[in-house]
């Protein structure tokens, strides 16, 4: 077990909002290029996720130079063309100034009124929207790769890792357009507004489990591929978080179980009956607060669990 932990809260935080930015901005853009933006769901669902992309990129941008031992020269990666090329964060700090210049301008496409935009910008929403999916998904797979590519670390080192954390980031975006949607909404007297306002939260419920379902498997692949393919220092770098290792309870507990199990029973009870059905999906603000909350910090809390795993363990076991 190593002695110092060289990656600590304030990176677990960036690598957090990085995948809140990414997920942000990944379901904003579904509803901004599925169709039009209706004002009693659909808009405000976009536009939150729009705010939520660059104000998480922004904040982790700013946090992660606290880290360096001279933060004010941060800067300086981006311009280390003659030997970045061979490193990770060269990339991904470009990915995420990319980013964020991309929310930004898309962000910017979502203030003052629908019918006019601002700037006259509303029209290169949707050119906007799919950049930032691409970069968006680049980014969401990098933090990720920055681990997986480390093979010194066994419990990194495995290509399902950039998966994980990019389902991981979809769901926290989708989590937290949902919460803020749910602290925000005023019922309307509008039944049409109020039906197209459930209308969209049973979309988002409905990428909330398919994200959620996925995140399950791939932690089971995750294992069956340290079991099945890994070698003896793979395999005993995954026991940390097997039942008797020492992140076993933690991982099972607050990952799993309120993370993922706890947001998938409530997605799919409030998705019933029009699932299985065919009726009226309708959602209480309790279940679109409670759900995103337990999402999120289940999504904070496998970054915390992967990051200490992969230190805490070495080539040779733990």
């Amino acid at each position: 077990m190593s002695e110092e932990l060289l990656w600590g809260p304030v990176d677990i935080t960036y690598i957090f909002l990085g995948g809140l930015a990414a997920g942000g901005f990944f379901i904003s853009a579904l509803f901004a290029l599925g169709g039009k933006l209706d004002s009693g769901g659909r808009l405000a669902a976009a536009r939150y996720g729009a705010f939520i992309a660059f104000g998480a990129a922004i904040l982790g941008a700013l946090i992660l130079p606290t880290e360096l031992g001279h933060p004010f020269r941060a800067w300086r990666v981006y311009l280390n063309f003659a030997n970045g090329w061979s490193s990770p964060m060269f990339y991904g700090a470009w990915l995420l100034l990319l980013f964020i210049v991309t929310s930004f301008l898309y962000s910017l496409t979502f203030i003052g009124k629908e019918e006019t935009g601002v700037l006259g910008w509303k029209d290169g929403r949707r050119t906007l929207a799919y950049i930032g999916l691409a970069i968006g998904f680049a980014l969401g797979l990098y933090y990720g790769v920055l681990h997986a590519a480390m093979p010194a670390r066994p419990f990194w080192n495995t290509p399902i890792l950039p998966l994980l954390f990019l389902f991981s980031a979809y769901a926290s975006g989708i989590a937290g357009v949902m919460l803020v949607r749910n602290l925000l909404h005023k019922k309307s007297d509008d039944p049409e507004l109020e039906r197209q306002y459930q209308a969209s939260g049973y979309q988002l419920y409905a990428w909330t489990l398919t994200f959620v379902l996925g995140q399950l498997a791939l932690i089971v692949l995750f294992i069956l591929f340290a079991a099945g393919f890994g070698n003896l220092g793979v395999r005993h770098a995954v026991s940390v978080i097997l039942p008797g290792g020492v992140l076993a309870v933690g991982f099972w507990s607050w990952v799993v179980l309120v993370g993922l199990v706890v947001p998938a029973i409530i997605a799919l009870a409030y998705m019933s009956p029009r699932l299985f059905r065919h009726g009226v999906f309708s959602a209480p603000r309790t279940a679109g607060i409670v759900l995103p909350v337990t999402l999120l910090f289940g999504g904070y809390m496998l970054r915390y669990f992967v990051v200490i795993a992969g230190q805490i363990t070495g080539p040779v076991g733990i």
